[in-house]
């Protein structure tokens, strides 16, 4: 991942920058976007699923020590398991 300080983040009426090494989780039906303020292209992976297999499990561990703020959880022990 390659990140830069001006890549932010919506989802609803918040927004956040991802640092390189974090895993977050966010409501992707509510209206998000991205935008890349930096002056450095930007790589980010993202991963769109149903919630099956072991999602459930991993993400209702990393909410034991998550930041949650509206629609978005950052979800660092995700990016351990």
């Amino acid at each position: 991942m390659i990140t830069n300080p001006g890549v932010l983040f919506t989802c609803g009426d918040e927004t956040v920058h991802m640092a390189a090494g974090e895993c977050w989780v966010f409501n992707s039906f509510l209206r998000h976007d991205v935008q890349n303020k930096g002056d450095a292209q930007r790589i980010h992976l993202v991963l769109d699923t149903v919630g099956g297999g072991i999602l459930p499990e991993l993400m209702r561990a990393a909410e034991k020590g998550a930041l949650n703020r509206g629609c978005w959880l950052l979800a660092l022990a995700l990016a351990k398991a």
